[in-house]
């Protein structure tokens, strides 16, 4: 939401300073007379600037009292501006309906922006009932105007049959039109197609194309994927440095398998030089998180004082959680432990 928000803003005043020249040598006292004499695009303009705090100090409910002057008056810019002040809670209390009825009023209108949001909300039922169909009829009228991120959705929800009937080939593509522009979700779905062979014979060169496209934006997932690939040598030539380089910048991101196998890489020393303090340190990052392997791990090692002080009251902790989560291996450990 707040990326869109980013984009759409600076698309809008872009529009605006070129189609209303007033705006270039106008200062907000200039901009909010025009505003106060009922311009929408004045309205819209001076509403932006409380928002953004463009030669203005930020405030947001008078961003909110002007853009809903100007969506009141059938700026779709406005509507959706004003609907997403609604539904983040942005100098008005949060309110998904409101959010709900202003995206619409600006979908109508054709603003590709509010309709991917509309077509989201009616998916997950913010605002509205869960209404898969219409969020499949949004979603297509975002989507053939070029946005990247209702592609993306568009594409997931016909791999599924949400809204649909399961159609891979249409899932390919529009997770290929918006994987092409550049979007490093669709990039890692558009991978996934091609890695599990779903509408598509499976490639894993180009699974690892795609992948290595979206890892280079900083996709956490597809950073872990890449790793993945490069520790097994599929779709590319195995390389440990390379697969614990990637492995790395997901595990700092936050995902828990990747700090896992980041842990285990220090560990046993591969693509890296052993370190066991390392590999303790995200072991317990990814076991905190919750992910059975890690929390089975770091049980084994301090129960059996592998590489870490032996101590009981942990080991126990730990394989507890694990087995808690249905994790054979730390079932059976504490089987033998609890014989003993």
């Amino acid at each position: 939401m707040k990326r869109i928000n980013q984009l759409v803003g600076f698309a809008a005043v872009i529009l605006l300073l070129t189609a209303f020249p007033f705006v270039l040598s106008a200062q907000p006292t200039d901009i909010q007379k025009k505003a106060e004499d009922g311009n929408p695009y004045a309205q819209l303009i001076l509403g932006r600037m409380y928002e953004l705090g463009n030669g203005i100090e930020v405030d947001y409910e008078k961003a909110c009292y002007w853009y809903e002057k100007s969506a009141k008056q059938g700026n779709p810019d406005a509507q959706f501006f004003l609907g997403g002040m609604y539904y983040s809670g942005n100098g008005v209390e949060v309110d998904h309906e409101k959010a709900f009825y202003w995206y619409e009023q600006s979908s109508e209108q054709g603003l590709s922006d509010a309709q991917y949001i509309l077509g989201r909300m009616y998916y997950s039922g913010k605002g509205v009932e869960v209404d898969y169909e219409k969020a499949l009829y949004w979603l297509i009228k975002s989507a053939e105007q070029g946005f990247p991120d209702a592609q993306h959705m568009l594409g997931i929800m016909y791999s599924y049959g949400k809204g649909c009937e399961m159609d891979f080939d249409k899932a390919f593509y529009w997770l290929q039109k918006s994987a092409e522009q550049g979007c490093s979700d669709a990039q890692r779905t558009f991978a996934g197609m091609y890695y599990f062979g779903k509408g598509v014979a499976v490639d894993y060169k180009k699974a690892f194309y795609w992948y290595k496209k979206s890892a280079d934006l900083g996709n956490t997932a597809s950073l872990y994927m890449l790793g993945y690939m490069y520790y097994l040598g599929i779709g590319v030539e195995a390389d440990l440095k390379k697969a614990f380089y990637a492995y790395k910048k997901s595990a700092e991101q936050g995902l828990p398998d990747a700090q896992f196998v980041l842990g285990r890489m220090y560990y046993f020393g591969e693509g890296v030089a052993v370190n066991p303090e390392k590999g303790l340190y995200w072991l317990h990052e990814s076991a905190e998180q919750g992910l059975p392997d890690a929390q089975f791990m770091l049980g084994r090692m301090y129960y059996f004082g592998e590489s870490v002080t032996g101590n009981h009251e942990k080991a126990l902790y730990w394989l507890r959680k694990s087995a808690e989560q249905g994790s054979r291996r730390a079932i059976d450990l504490l089987e033998k432990i609890e014989k003993q």
